[in-house]
């Protein structure tokens, strides 16, 4: 059976989680991505376009996190703890690193990301050329990127 992991990134808000860097994936059996489309399409407002949870007000929260944890999905966080002046992108290779380790160890062979640009999705690719090179990495993994709606 096929298995996907969507992933989404978070920085750190300083007034909630100061010196943070989360990675999170949503791991769907390839028989279920039918309907987590559907749930996930229904949830979209028209005027944003796709769903963010930064965007949304507390009792709208609670409803995309009841429709979600009735989902078929495994759910995997990866938290890295930073130091301030550690450069973005250095924060988001070292947790991307532990995600992918995280994910082989699954048997899991595609990643999807939100596409954060072409210079970006390069790094992003470079980085996990760099991990097959150094053989840090269990199992082959593809990495897809994908624009927001």
């Amino acid at each position: 059976m096929t298995r996907t992991a969507f992933v989404d990134q978070t920085g750190s808000q300083e007034n909630r989680d100061p010196g943070t860097y989360v990675l999170t994936a949503a791991i769907c059996d390839e028989r279920h991505l039918d309907t987590v489309r559907d749930v996930m399409h229904g949830l979209r407002r028209s005027k944003v376009g796709k769903v963010h949870w930064n965007e949304e007000s507390a009792p709208r929260r609670l409803q995309l996190a009841a429709a979600v944890a009735g989902l078929a999905l495994e759910r995997l966080v990866v938290v890295r703890s930073v130091d301030n002046t550690e450069p973005l992108e250095r924060s988001r290779r070292k947790t991307m690193e532990r995600l992918l380790h995280e994910l082989t160890m699954r048997d899991l062979a595609l990643l999807v990301a939100e596409s954060r640009g072409p210079a970006d999705d390069r790094r992003d690719r470079d980085h996990l050329d760099t991990l097959r090179a150094a053989h840090a990495l269990s199992i082959p993994i593809r990495l897809d990127h994908q624009r927001a709606p």
